[in-house]
């Protein structure tokens, strides 16, 4: 098969490493098989490395990641679209894995995620629980169920006649969604843990880590709410029991017990990062809590029928 032609797209919303993502793409081996580089979003100012074959797309209202990727796929002129975020550098090799594995019948690959070496305890933590498979040296297997959107690639025409990502996923999620769609249609996500991208995030404190796990656990809600027509006896009696003020955090609770037994036994590769198994239970516990309280909003307006 021919190499194809690329777009690469970056959402953004005022990305202080944006110009970092743009320089190690700008390094790229196989960079002459870029057409384009969509940056999309709101970034106040804009300034290109020479020699890039870069695009601002502003978005004025409501810039969120998945309309901002939506507009640059819809945008794009190239037959792969390379998805990758502003907070991330990709490694010299990163197109280079992708293409040498694309073909003809294949529509969707994803790379794999790893950290800089100066990041912290919290850092990791909140890696290591966040993107599960995807972290670099996790997962051997050569399918994902799920890839996050900071590292995949894929044909535009499938893309789109799969409906690109759900705009409503405001917050996080809209990865997991466009996941769990694919996999419902019988689509494979093809796993290529060399096409690397390193993941520059800020969150360097129990804090931020928090948070973040906190907020992402709005995506995870919205997903099984709107598919809630699948969910099975045992999955609906947990999520009745979460309305139950006490229960509900007894059952978080037992949720994230169980999660820490099953996550290494599941993936024995994870013990290597031993040190960090402690942090990601807390972690799951913010994860838990937002989970509880996004169900309850979300059960509490379905009752008032809203």
């Amino acid at each position: 098969m021919h190499n194809p032609l690329i777009s690469i797209i970056i959402p953004t919303l005022n990305s202080p490493t944006l110009h970092d993502t743009l320089q190690a793409i700008q390094k790229l081996s196989s960079l002459n098989c870029v057409l384009e580089i969509l940056i999309v979003g709101k970034q106040e100012p804009i300034k290109f490395p020479e020699g890039l074959p870069c695009k601002y797309i502003p978005v004025l209202e409501n810039p969120i990641p998945p309309k901002n990727r939506n507009l640059g796929a819809d945008i794009a002129t190239g037959e792969w679209l390379f998805f990758i975020d502003s907070d991330c550098l990709p490694s010299i090799q990163w197109i280079d894995c992708f293409l040498q594995a694309i073909k003809e019948e294949e529509n969707l690959y994803s790379g794999s995620v790893d950290l800089p070496a100066r990041m912290n305890y919290w850092s990791w933590c909140d890696h290591l629980l966040g993107f599960g498979d995807q972290v670099y040296g996790i997962f051997s297997g050569k399918y994902l169920k799920y890839t996050a959107s900071i590292n995949f690639a894929v044909k535009k025409s499938f893309f789109t006649e799969h409906g690109g990502f759900d705009e409503s996923f405001t917050n996080a999620g809209e990865d997991l969604d466009f996941s769990f769609r694919l996999s419902q249609h019988g689509h494979k996500i093809n796993y290529l843990p060399e096409a690397v991208v390193i993941h520059n995030h800020n969150r360097n404190d129990f804090h931020s880590a928090w948070k973040h796990l906190y907020q992402f656990s709005e995506g995870t809600a919205h997903l099984r709410m709107k598919n809630r027509n699948q969910w099975s006896v045992l999955q609906k009696i947990g999520y009745s029991a979460i309305k139950i003020k006490f229960l509900g955090e007894v059952v978080g609770f037992l949720r994230v017990l169980t999660r820490a037994c099953i996550r290494p036994i599941a993936r024995p590769r994870l013990l290597r990062y031993w040190r960090y198994l402690a942090g990601m239970v807390l972690l799951d516990f913010a994860h838990t809590q937002g989970l509880i309280h996004n169900f309850r909003t979300y059960l509490s307006a379905i009752a008032n029928g809203r």
